[in-house]
């Protein structure tokens, strides 16, 4: 299995690199892939991540999960990239799971990915979501779509996807190896 971490000056570090270490523990095979093909890119705090991998010239249907962190302006910036809008769009065609977390879903929202979705997100970008599709859970499940409020749930939408995609088992693994306490889902199914 493979996880796509978008990341485009401004991204929230710690919603970024909290979800990818869940996935990576499960076995997941995790790629940080800057969209502006620069090997270094610097968060919406001033930590610099090294990138995996450029977007361009990297064939993205091997991925299995796409992952979208917030911040801003990242979160934004990564909402007028039009060609992740194109590889969003055919992940979402082909049944691939699509993440994102605390203003991370307006990336969603601008490439038209959420008719009729169930979303939650930060809520200074509530506003910009349907509000007969919104909840304030702090993780949501709805299809192949997941999402989560912000940083402070980012260690349980990394758990609710490994939960969904691979055990409940390897979710309490994990959960219990990193002093979390047995896994006790927070996700919301819509």
């Amino acid at each position: 299995m493979k996880a796509y971490v978008f990341l485009a000056p401004g991204f929230e570090e710690g919603e970024a690199v909290s979800t990818a270490d869940i996935l990576q523990r499960a076995g997941i095979d995790v790629c940080l892939t800057s969209i502006d093909d620069t090997e270094n890119v610097t968060g919406a705090r001033g930590f610099t991540i090294r990138a995996d991998s450029p977007f361009s010239g990297t064939d993205f249907s091997d991925g299995d999960i796409f992952f979208i962190p917030g911040g801003v302006p990242g979160a934004d910036n990564l909402a007028n990239f039009a060609p992740l809008g194109a590889v969003l769009k055919q992940a979402q065609s082909a049944g691939k799971t699509l993440c994102a977390i605390c203003a991370g879903p307006i990336v969603f929202q601008r490439f038209e990915l959420l008719t009729g979705v169930m979303v939650t997100s930060h809520s200074s970008v509530r506003d910009t979501f349907d509000p007969a599709y919104y909840s304030e859970a702090p993780v949501v499940k709805c299809g192949n779509i997941y999402t989560g409020r912000g940083l402070a749930w980012a260690l349980d939408l990394g758990l609710t996807i490994v939960e969904n995609l691979i055990s409940v088992k390897e979710a309490n693994r994990i959960s219990l190896a990193i002093e979390n306490g047995a896994w006790e889902p927070m996700m919301y199914e819509y």
